[in-house]
């Protein structure tokens, strides 16, 4: 895993040159284009969009290879406060938790998770998997997550039953 900002991780599958070089690009443009001009880290979204340009662009020039590798791109973004709401009469708790997270359609902070393919393309995910045993994993997911899940400081690979060297893959694992 490579620290991008402080807010931002990144992991791969694929090649590790070809990742090495994203990750020098995308701290170029986190700390260089915009951090200079904002004084602050860009949201994980906007990071994310930058590095899949980076690789939407080589699977099109000549003469360049496509970057051979899969990411995905972890983040914690601070978000901006939401205007107040008035509560409506009748609304429940939950429809004014969910309304008072909303700034003109973006989420008012919180954890991110893209994953972002060779070709350029990016997705946002609540939880997914990437690499040799993605199926497997995508399959523990998909059982055991719903959105009450908190994070834990500690990994291990669901498929297997101990905590050895080739079974860690993640930093951050799922916990009901």
């Amino acid at each position: 895993m490579s620290l991008i900002t402080p807010n931002i991780g990144m992991v791969y599958s694929g090649m590790g040159p070809d990742y090495r070089v994203l990750v020098d690009k995308a701290r170029k443009v986190s700390h260089t284009n915009y951090k200079r001009i904002y004084n602050e880290y860009p949201p994980t979204r906007i990071l994310v969009q930058d590095v899949a340009r980076v690789m939407q662009e080589a699977t099109q020039s000549g003469g360049v290879r496509p970057y051979g590798v899969s990411l995905l791109v972890a983040g914690w973004d601070d978000g901006i406060e939401p205007e107040t709401v008035d509560a409506k009469e009748g609304e429940t708790e939950a429809e004014k938790k969910l309304a008072s997270r909303k700034t003109g359609g973006i989420l008012k902070g919180g954890p991110s998770l893209y994953q972002v393919d060779p070709s350029g393309s990016y997705f946002p995910w609540k939880a997914t998997a990437i690499g040799k045993s993605s199926t497997s994993a995508k399959t523990f997911l998909e059982k055991r997550y719903n959105d009450s899940l908190e994070l834990e400081v500690f990994s291990m690979m669901p498929s297997m039953g101990k905590m050895t060297d080739p079974n860690v893959r993640m930093p951050f694992t799922l916990r009901s």
